[in-house]
């Protein structure tokens, strides 16, 4: 290697050039590749530094790297000797070119495995636009995470929470959703998930287009048609698909609202908690009538009101606990 290097920098002797061709006689490819490239490395610091689209600068550190390999005839006591110093020269450009196109590798790596990630708390909303076009509207109290680059067979994101999204239409590149066991796939379309890990059940209701859901545990995988919701259970991964009720209550968040259709009052009560992330402590005797309407879900005085009107009882909110008086 210190050989190499001498002749790199036109210091070295006839008789070292002779020691040169033996050693390398001696050793492998393996070997001769690791020679030469710590010496590109020390020879080229500057080439880390280009760029993958930079054609000019690949052209450069060539030029100098031919430069530095020309054979200069006072050195050169044999053909054997040019003919290595020439076959030397082939396998730096090749390395160098391997070099660089793994550089330019391990930044699309780095860039695809840097996640975006959208943390919202309760009570808020947020919107976004991904790289592909995809826009989603997240819910509170939820977590999206997805590479900063779309650049695969797939474009995947991770979900646990609520959201809303509208897949740009790539067939090339079907949308997948990671969710709370299952995974969504869609080429295109409109669809509503609701998958908090802390649930025993997930949903995925269907508004336009198409989607595969496959259950993770299971392998089960079931298609959603338009107007159609799923139901995952959490403990046993088994989907369940049926025509979704037509009034909106899965995207009545997006307009700062929660509907309820013959719900239980105790489980209405549950998702406004959980939604402000409060305890519920229930007094004997409240009833569990069920409930149909619609109840804002970023004012929660107003809220309660509404449900103390028409159950007739009392509501008190203390230190993050929400307690209901019979």
């Amino acid at each position: 290697m210190k050989n190499i290097e001498k002749y790199f920098h036109n210091d070295i002797l006839p008789e070292e050039l002779e020691n040169i061709r033996k050693e390398e006689n001696e050793k492998g490819d393996t070997e001769i590749g690791v020679d030469l490239e710590q010496l590109w490395k020390k020879e080229m610091p500057q080439a880390s530094s280009l760029s993958s689209d930079d054609e000019r600068s690949v052209g450069e550190v060539r030029e100098h790297l031919f430069r530095k390999i020309t054979i200069d005839n006072r050195h050169s006591t044999t053909k054997n000797i040019a003919l290595w110093l020439i076959s030397a020269a082939a396998v730096t450009l090749l390395l160098v070119s391997v070099s660089l196109t793994w550089k330019m590798h391990m930044k699309d790596e780095a860039l695809l495995t840097h996640l975006t990630e959208i943390i919202t708390q309760e009570g808020e909303t947020v919107s976004l636009k991904m790289p592909d076009g995809t826009t989603v509207r997240v819910n509170g109290d939820s977590r999206l995470s997805y590479p900063a680059a779309s650049n695969g067979k797939y474009r995947k994101v991770a979900l646990n929470g609520e959201a809303y999204f509208s897949v740009a239409h790539d067939t090339q590149h079907p949308f997948v959703v990671e969710s709370n066991g299952f995974e969504v796939m869609v080429k295109g379309t409109k669809f509503n998930i609701r998958a908090r890990q802390s649930d025993s059940r997930s949903m995925v209701w269907l508004d336009e287009g198409r989607v595969d859901i496959k259950s993770v545990m299971t392998d089960e995988t079931v298609t959603l048609r338009p107007g159609q919701k799923a139901e995952i259970n959490s403990s046993t991964g088994k989907i369940r698909s049926e025509q979704a009720d037509q009034n909106g209550v899965h995207t009545s968040w997006l307009k700062h609202k929660v509907s309820f259709h013959n719900t239980p009052f105790h489980e209405v009560l549950n998702t406004i908690c959980d939604n402000y992330d409060l305890s519920l402590v229930l007094s004997k005797g409240v009833s569990n009538v069920s409930f149909t309407g619609t109840l804002p879900n970023n004012n929660l005085k107003e809220a309660l009101k509404t449900l103390e009107i028409v159950y007739n009882v009392r509501i008190d909110v203390s230190k993050e606990v929400m307690t209901v008086h019979n």
